[in-house]
């Protein structure tokens, strides 16, 4: 796909956040987060189910924490 060709089926989409968004994916490329193709994921990639899932059951454990810790924060405002 070229630079900016998908930019048009967006509505109300900005051209500066799919130009950002386009080189987001540039660095994530360059640093081995993906491949080449959209929607490939390169090596580095590959190691990130496992932390995402272990985060996931963090955060399902700890709901209740982070709810009051935000209330907590709220009220204290």
């Amino acid at each position: 796909m070229r630079r900016g060709g998908w930019r048009g089926g967006l509505r109300g989409a900005r051209a500066e956040v799919g130009g950002e968004a386009w080189h987001a994916g540039d660095r994530l490329r360059e640093r081995g987060l993906v491949g080449g193709v959209a929607l490939d994921v390169g090596d580095a990639g590959r190691t990130l189910p496992e932390p995402l899932r272990a985060l996931w059951r963090w955060s399902i454990e700890h709901v209740g924490d982070v709810t009051a810790a935000q209330r907590a924060y709220d009220h204290a405002r």
